[in-house]
């Protein structure tokens, strides 16, 4: 079976991955607009597909992809290289808290580890990028923070149970949000949160996304949310 998912513009080779390319991060990649920035940093990249879809919607972006994963960064390089938009991607591969940016970013957007707590998944390369103990979220997110732009933005996609400690970690580091989607599986099933943190307190937008309909097809939402990105045309009936 072949491992390269394909979209309208681009194509992700997989193999190897960490992590394959999932329904959490077609809505991340789709949702994130920020029409201003001129440099983007993607944290734990990955294959490189939030780089790649945030670059498609955002033709004047630079975009900063890193991860620590030796087989995530040579997918990457891959990816980044055959696509539309390989000038305006850059591979990092080190460690995102240790690393020394030469730069702020008007934006940065992540799909970070999930699990708070103790390592529950055997194999290494997963366990790793999907646990975070208290420890280490706080100082990913302060990082964060040092990497911003005053007047940037912040997307990231939580779990519903683990949002309100992510929460108050941004609010430890005086960063606000600015908006909040609350992602149902199906109806008045939440699953995911994606949030938006500025640097400056503004009015909270709240919105709603539910995935799949009474049929439990795809709903017409998530069609129209994705429908720029997706190869194959997708169906609610």
């Amino acid at each position: 079976m072949s491992t390269i998912f394909s979209f309208k513009q681009f194509q992700v080779e997989q193999e190897g991955a960490s992590f394959k390319i999932g329904t959490d991060a077609m809505i991340l990649g789709s949702l994130i607009t920020f029409d201003k920035a001129k440099s983007a940093l993607d944290i734990g990249s990955g294959t490189g597909v939030l780089s790649l879809m945030v670059a498609q919607k955002h033709p004047d972006l630079f975009i900063d992809a890193i991860d620590i994963d030796d087989v995530n960064c040579h997918l990457m390089e891959v990816n980044f290289t055959k696509s539309p938009f390989d000038n305006r991607l850059r591979v990092i591969k080190h460690d995102f808290i240790t690393f020394h940016f030469q730069r702020k970013y008007d934006l940065i957007f992540t799909n970070p580890p999930y699990f708070l707590g103790s390592l529950e998944n055997n194999e290494l390369r997963q366990a790793s990028s999907r646990h975070f103990t208290i420890s280490s979220m706080r100082d990913f997110v302060k990082k964060i923070t040092v990497c911003l732009e005053i007047g940037g933005l912040v997307y990231i996609i939580l779990p519903a149970e683990n949002f309100s400690q992510w929460e108050n970690v941004f609010k430890e580091n005086q960063m606000f949000l600015d908006e909040i989607i609350e992602v149902e599986g199906k109806l008045n099933q939440l699953i995911r949160i994606i949030a938006v943190f500025s640097t400056e307190s503004k009015e909270l937008k709240k919105n709603k996304l539910i995935i799949r309909n009474e049929k439990g097809l795809y709903s017409n939402e998530y069609i129209d949310l994705t429908k720029e990105f997706h190869a194959h045309e997708l169906t609610s009936d």
